[in-house]
């Protein structure tokens, strides 16, 4: 394990300095869902690595992904966060799905909400997952899927 987990943060160093980008990496498995965490801390390039609404944070971790499945012959689940953004996001996600979960329950009506990436949908779907009279899924392709949140008939 600790191999792959250097493996995986030499990978990030070189990927990021092939895009110009200065930052520091540190790598670590979570045991509780066997998920490795790569956190990214850069002063200057915030902004940049994140992108707009995570965009780019996704596209780094999707290819981070696929050069380290390449190296090392298996895939392994990665998430990668830069400066708390993740958790940042989570906590507007989770707001974003009381007010959803209100609405729905105000006007008996469901409420569909668009532009999300698919792990932004997976957040809201877990975060609602033991909501009594609700439930949630996915509709649409590609990047016209949109989640919504509906009274359960």
């Amino acid at each position: 394990m600790k191999k792959k987990l250097e493996v995986i943060k030499k990978t990030a160093q070189e990927l990021l300095k092939k895009m110009g980008i200065e930052a520091e990496v540190e790598v670590r498995k979570n045991k509780e869902d066997e998920v490795i965490q790569v956190q990214l801390n850069s002063e200057e390039d915030n902004a940049l690595l994140v992108g707009f609404h995570g965009n780019n944070l996704a596209a780094f971790q999707l290819i981070l992904g696929i050069i380290v499945a390449n190296k090392l012959g298996e895939w392994n689940r990665l998430v990668v966060d830069i400066d708390g953004y993740r958790q940042r996001r989570q906590a507007q996600l989770e707001e974003m799905a009381r007010r959803a979960l209100e609405q729905v329950g105000a006007n008996n009506q469901p409420v569909t909400i668009t532009g999300l990436t698919s792990w932004e949908r997976r957040t809201i779907h877990l975060f609602l997952k033991d909501e009594k009279g609700i439930e949630t899924y996915s509709e649409g392709e590609g990047r016209n899927r949109q989640l919504v949140i509906s009274p359960n008939a």
